[in-house]
C-alpha cells in the first residue's frame, strides 16, 4: 500500500516543497517558528519525491518523459540545495557534500533534458518549466555563502542568468504561437520566478551590486510579476492541478528579492519611501497565502490518493477471503 502511495506522488511535489522550504527563510526574520515549520513540511514533502525516486524507478521515468515534468524535477534539486544551509551548523562538509551533489545532479537534469528535447525540437514541447531546469541552478547562487562557496556561487549566477535571457525569447515565442494543455497552465506563473530569482541570486554573491543593475533587474521582476498576477485567478478557477505547485515558488522568490533590493538599494543611500515596505509586506502575505492554499490542495489530493488505494486494497482482500 505505502509503495503504492509513493507511485502517486506527482513530480511537481517537489516544487511545492522547494516553495514552501523557501518561504521559510523569508519569513525567518519575523518568526523563527514558521521557519521551523515550513523546514519540517519541505522535508517531508521531499521524502515523498525521494522515496518514489528510489523505490518507483518505473513511474519516475514515465513521469520524466514528459517534457513538463521533466524540467519541473529541477525543483528536486534546487529543494536540497535550500535544505543544505541548515546542515552547516551540524557540519560544514557534510552541507556542502549535499551541496556538491544537488548541484551536479541539477547540472546532469540539464545535459539530459538538452538532449532529449533539443535533438528533436519542437516548440510545442516548450513550457516555463524550462526556466526551472536552466535558470533554477541560480538556487546555486541564493544559498553558496551558507556554504561559503561564493565564487562557486557567482559562477552559477552568470550560466543561469546567460540561460535565461536565451530561454526568454523562446519560451514567450511558445506561448504567444501555441495553445497551453489545461493541466499545464499554472505552470505560467514560473515566469514570475527567474528574473527574481536571478536578482536574489546576483546580490547573495557580490558584495557591492551596481545598482543600475539591480535596479533595472526589479523593475523587470515586478512587471513579470504583475503580468502572472493577472492570471492567477483563471488558473484557480479551471480545478487543481499538481501544476498548482507553480504558485508557491515564484512569488516567494518575487518577494524576496524585493526585500533584497531594498536593502541594497538604502544601503547604498538611496531614499526609497514608505511605500515599499508596505508592497514587500503584501509580497510576503500574497506569497504565504498561495503556499498555504496550494498545500491545502496537495494534502486533499493525497488523502484522495489513499483513500482510493485503501478501497483497492479492501477490495482485494473480500475477493481472496470470498
Amino acid at each position: 500500500m505505502v509503495r503504492a502511495f509513493f507511485q502517486e506522488i506527482p513530480v511537481p511535489t517537489a516544487g511545492l516543497a522547494l516553495g514552501v522550504i523557501a518561504l521559510g527563510k523569508l519569513l525567518a526574520s519575523w518568526a523563527t517558528w514558521a521557519e521551523m515549520i515550513c523546514l519540517g513540511v519541505a522535508i517531508v514533502l521531499l521524502a515523498l519525491v525521494s522515496a518514489k525516486a528510489l523505490f518507483c524507478t518505473k513511474h519516475l521515468r514515465e513521469d520524466l518523459a514528459q517534457p513538463v515534468q521533466a524540467a519541473v524535477f529541477g525543483t528536486f534539486f534546487m529543494t536540497y540545495m535550500q535544505l543544505s544551509t541548515y546542515l552547516v551548523a551540524v557540519s560544514l562538509s557534510v552541507a556542502r557534500l549535499l551541496w556538491i551533489s544537488a548541484v551536479l545532479g541539477h547540472f546532469v537534469l540539464m545535459i539530459w533534458f538538452s538532449a532529449k528535447h533539443f535533438r528533436d525540437f519542437d516548440l510545442k514541447n516548450v513550457f516555463a518549466t524550462w526556466f526551472v531546469c536552466y535558470v533554477g541552478i541560480i538556487v546555486g547562487s541564493v544559498t553558496s555563502p551558507s556554504l561559503q562557496l561564493v565564487v562557486l556561487g557567482q559562477g552559477l549566477f552568470w550560466f543561469g542568468f546567460v540561460a535565461y535571457a536565451a530561454l526568454l525569447i523562446v519560451v514567450t515565442l511558445r506561448y504567444v504561437k501555441h495553445e497551453v494543455p489545461a493541466g499545464a497552465a499554472p505552470t505560467f506563473c514560473i515566469y514570475a520566478a527567474p528574473m527574481s530569482l536571478s536578482l536574489a541570486g546576483y546580490l547573495a554573491v557580490y558584495e557591492v551590486p551596481n545598482m543600475a543593475f539591480v535596479i533595472i533587474l526589479e523593475v523587470l521582476a515586478q512587471g513579470l510579476f504583475i503580468l502572472v498576477l493577472t492570471k492567477v485567478a483563471t488558473f484557480i478557477r479551471k480545478g487543481f492541478f499538481p501544476s498548482f505547485a507553480a504558485m508557491t515558488f515564484p512569488f516567494v522568490i518575487t518577494a524576496t528579492a524585493l526585500a533584497g533590493s531594498v536593502v541594497a538599494l538604502r544601503n547604498e543611500g538611496l531614499f526609497l519611501p514608505v511605500a515599499f515596505d508596505v508592497l514587500i509586506g503584501l509580497e510576503i502575505v500574497f506569497a504565504t497565502i498561495m503556499t498555504a492554499f496550494v498545500f491545502g490542495h496537495y494534502m486533499r489530493f493525497f488523502a484522495r490518493k489513499l483513500q482510493a488505494i485503501a478501497s483497492d486494497y479492501r477490495c482485494v482482500e473480500e475477493r481472496v477471503t470470498q
